[in-house]
């Protein structure tokens, strides 16, 4: 009986297996939106460039089906005796950085199983790029400031009158989507004090507040700001 018992659950337990592989092989995890990024953000600070750790270049799917100075590092008989896996599920890929563990996550290993035991596939023409793509560890050519300068069009104001100045529609647009009021327009002696802290990290005297009200001249705010800009006090705030 206990022989019996034994026998179903090794029947079982391979049954299971052959599910699995059955299910990744139906449904296999998308290369550019599942595997690639995870490959790109675990795995090529070490396996690229002419001398990658183990010998094994995962940059392309030549270098990937070569594998590396052990060999070849997936089994296409018995997926999960793949050598890169075993590595995986050891920790040791990717390597521990300053003595601190970088093991795999769970959900990233088990895409990795997946992705093997449906026939790794990689489309022909696909070479990885270190740098394509940013993540939490690094910036990559993605990230926003290395993207060319573009021209936003303007936005159409629904509630509130379209300003003379773009700037003002991009912030009136972004309140009406919160279905938010701005606050009411500055008076002169706050705009005058929020100029000198800005600009130069002081208070304006009672005089410099009284002059700026004072001053009924169309230019005079601009006027003011190229005066403390010449200051020295400009570069020491800065």
């Amino acid at each position: 009986m206990i022989l019996y018992g034994l026998f179903l659950g090794v029947y079982g337990l391979c049954g299971l297996t052959r599910s699995v592989d059955l299910i990744a092989a139906e449904n296999p995890p998308d290369f550019e939106s599942e595997v690639a990024p995870v490959l790109v953000k675990r795995c090529l600070e070490c396996h690229q460039g002419e001398d990658p750790a183990g010998g094994l270049s995962l940059t392309s799917r030549a270098s990937f089906v070569a594998g590396g100075d052990s060999g070849e590092v997936i089994d296409r008989e018995q997926a999960d005796s793949s050598l890169l896996l075993e590595r995986i599920h050891a920790g040791e890929m990717p390597p521990e950085q300053q003595g601190k563990s970088e093991k795999l996550p769970a959900r990233e290993a088990e895409l990795i199983g997946r992705w093997i035991a449906a026939g790794a596939l990689w489309p022909a023409d696909r070479k990885l790029d270190y740098f394509e793509r940013t993540t939490e560890l690094r910036a990559g050519r993605d990230w926003w400031s290395l993207q060319p300068v573009a021209k936003p069009a303007i936005p159409q104001l629904q509630r509130f009158p379209q300003p003379a100045h773009p700037i003002d529609a991009f912030i009136l647009a972004r309140l009406e989507e919160q279905e938010a009021t701005p606050a009411p327009t500055a008076d002169r002696r706050t705009l005058i004090r929020r100029l000198y802290y800005d600009l130069i990290g002081l208070p304006p005297s009672e005089e410099e507040i009284q002059a700026f009200v004072d001053d009924k001249r169309p230019d005079a705010w601009s006027r003011r700001i190229d005066q403390l800009l010449e200051m020295p006090h400009y570069g020491e705030r800065w």
